[in-house]
């Protein structure tokens, strides 16, 4: 009797587990403060006199820090010189603010735009023919920029902002008597209203 051998035994090879390679992670700025400088330009309308028009010039310094991924808090101050009229009145304002910008992306963005808002105080100082009206203002602003990323340290930033100014002390007796300098209307400093174009750069540690 003839038995057929059994066929050899076939060993099939256990596929390899797949492995899952983690997601990369993003670059992140772990840097959260920031020192800046900045150029500022204004166009601001006052209501105290036939809705005098002039405009400003200034530089400043901000302090900044990012408390998350999309919200930078900003404290900033300038100084803000200006002409009235062919230069017969001479103007400087000295603003302190307060304030915060919302990200639009995160801290990965090399470009990041953002809204801003921010309040505070602001002291002016009106220099009209051997005179003086000076003024404490309250100040809102709100506006947008952008932030170019370069680098984990360097950024470079500009923004546009809307901003009120609303007078909180009165004038002396003699600037609120005053009403005419060589023949031409003068009232003191009102309530102004206008828009701020600014370009800066910021240092972050």
């Amino acid at each position: 009797v003839y038995t057929q051998p059994a066929p050899p035994p076939v060993y099939v090879q256990p596929m390899a587990p797949r492995l899952y390679a983690p997601r990369p992670t993003l670059p992140q700025w772990q840097t959260r403060i920031g020192l800046g400088g900045r150029f500022a330009g204004t166009i601001n309308r006052d209501d105290s006199l036939q809705s005098v028009q002039f405009g400003q010039l200034g530089f400043g310094g901000e302090m900044l820090f990012r408390v998350q991924r999309h919200i930078v808090l900003e404290l900033a101050s300038e100084y803000q010189r200006s002409l009235y009229g062919a230069g017969e009145f001479h103007r400087y304002d000295v603003p302190v603010t307060f304030g915060a910008r919302f990200h639009l992306g995160g801290p990965e963005w090399v470009v990041s735009p953002y809204l801003v808002a921010a309040a505070g105080l602001n002291y002016a100082n009106l220099d009209y023919v051997h005179a003086h009206d000076v003024a404490w203002f309250g100040i809102g602003q709100l506006g947008g920029g952008l932030e170019l990323r370069l680098g984990k340290h360097f950024a470079i930033n500009g923004d546009v902002r809307a901003e009120g100014r609303r007078r909180l002390s009165d004038p002396d007796e003699a600037t609120a008597a005053t009403t005419s300098i060589n023949g031409k209307p003068f009232a003191p400093m009102g309530n102004q209203y206008g828009g701020q174009f600014r370009l800066g750069a910021a240092v972050y540690f």
